[in-house]
């Protein structure tokens, strides 16, 4: 056995992604399966990462096929008996390239050969194809007509007996009529016989006791009483015979009583069998009309209802045009506000980061200007004081002195004032004193020195 691979990539050496398809190029017995043939079956393998490997495949000319991204190629080569072969390697001992043009001229004769095989193929599979569709569909016709053609019998036989047992209903009536008739007419015929038979009787008794009469009254006259004994004898055979007709027709008047019962018994049950007929026909009718009525009334009931749908979707659609282009207006105008918004935010944030920027140089400029007003201050004061060392006198060194000199050196008091954060302000009392003040405090406005004994 053989197996055959194969890897397959695109131009931009992308790996292809379809299938491989493997066949026999006829059907031919097995390589090593004794009694087994190989059929020209398509075995389809999927590319996995663009390459392939087949199982065992028989030995022998093979069809290879590939379907890749729209690409369909084949090529037709001959497995060896056995290994593992590249499809690459086998289509490049297959083909002469040398030379050039004789070789492609090879190749597109092969190819052309391969194409014209392959179209005889494909048009005897089309031609077998089209042949089983018209087999399909001419035995489908075929069951159609049949089926068709047994129900249309069975119909036609079902309507025959149906007319049948309609026309044998109406001649059983008819005949049974006829019967009734026939009978109330012998009825009446044996009634009118009988009452014959016994007016017949009566007479040939009658006469029967005249000639008794006459032959005993002419008993002397030998053959007029031989004759009168035969009118006798002949008059009671016709009374026997009048009395047995008289029988005769009672069974027979009977008889016709009972067939007319009979007959009328059988019209009537043909009568019931009708009028059954009919009102189950007429019931089924009225059970009919009663359903066409009621679905019409319901097509007419869901004729309005979609009326009334189509019209609220009509309204529907209106009003919902009318939001839809409120909601653009909206949108738009949103939009608008939101772009002014947007463009007010960004100048509100340059504000910010402006103010914010001014604020922090405010508030720099401030801490400069305060730390340079407390350093001009201690300057003014540094300067104040040492103005006043250096113009008090050289005796200046009791607080007794001290005091006097700030009681008429009133600008350096001010710078003085001015470094002891103002804690006195306007006029103001100079006190010298050898005692605390009570309590530890002052009076406003008041600058106390204590001094102790000397």
């Amino acid at each position: 056995m053989t197996i055959l691979t194969g890897f397959f990539r695109d131009i931009a050496r992308r790996a292809s992604q379809g299938t491989v398809t493997v066949s026999s190029t006829t059907t031919r017995p097995a390589h090593d399966g004794r009694g087994e043939m190989v059929t020209e079956e398509r075995h389809v393998l999927n590319l996995v990462g663009g390459g392939f490997t087949s199982p065992e495949l028989d030995p022998g000319p093979v069809r290879v096929e590939l379907n890749a991204m729209g690409v369909h190629k084949w090529w037709e080569l001959h497995l060896p008996e056995t290994g593992t072969h590249d499809l690459f390697t086998l289509i490049d001992a297959q083909v002469e390239y040398t030379p050039v043009v004789v070789g492609q001229a090879q190749a597109a004769s092969a190819e052309a050969a391969r194409s014209a095989a392959a179209a005889e193929s494909s048009a005897s599979r089309a031609e077998a194809s089209a042949t089983h569709v018209d087999a399909v569909v001419a035995d489908g016709a075929a069951a159609v007509r049949t089926q068709l053609q047994t129900d249309i019998t069975a119909t036609a036989e079902a309507r025959t007996a149906v007319e049948a047992s309609r026309d044998e209903a109406a001649s059983s009536a008819e005949t049974a009529t006829e019967a009734a008739a026939s009978a109330t007419s012998s009825a009446a015929t044996a009634g009118a016989a009988q009452l014959a038979a016994v007016s017949a009787r009566d007479e040939a008794k009658a006469a029967a006791a005249s000639a008794t009469s006459v032959s005993n009254s002419l008993s002397e006259g030998g053959d007029l009483k031989a004759y009168l004994d035969g009118v006798a004898s002949d008059a009671g055979a016709d009374a026997a015979r009048a009395a047995t007709s008289e029988a005769t027709a009672a069974d027979a008047a009977s008889r016709a009583e009972t067939a007319a019962s009979t007959a009328q018994s059988a019209q009537s049950r043909v009568q019931a069998v009708v009028d059954d007929g009919a009102a189950t026909v007429r019931a089924a009718v009225a059970g009919d009309a009663d359903r066409a009525e009621t679905a019409r009334d319901a097509a007419e009931a869901s004729a309005a209802d979609a009326a009334q749908s189509a019209s609220t979707a009509t309204t529907a659609a209106g009003e919902a045009s009318a939001a839809s282009q409120a909601a653009t207006e909206a949108v738009g105008s949103i939009a608008a506000h939101a772009d002014g918004a947007a463009e007010a935010a960004s100048r509100a944030a340059a504000s910010e980061s402006v103010a914010s920027e001014s604020a922090t140089s405010a508030s720099e400029s401030a801490r400069a200007a305060s730390t340079t007003a407390a350093a001009a201050a201690q300057i003014a004061a540094s300067e104040k004081i040492a103005e006043l060392v250096g113009s008090a006198p050289s005796n200046l060194d009791t607080i007794h002195e001290l005091a006097a000199a700030m009681q008429t050196k009133g600008e350096a008091i001010a710078a003085i004032q001015t470094a002891l954060a103002n804690r006195v302000v306007g006029d103001y009392t100079v006190v010298v004193q050898s005692t605390p003040p009570e309590g530890g405090t002052t009076p406003s406005n008041q600058i106390t020195f204590v001094v102790g004994a000397d």
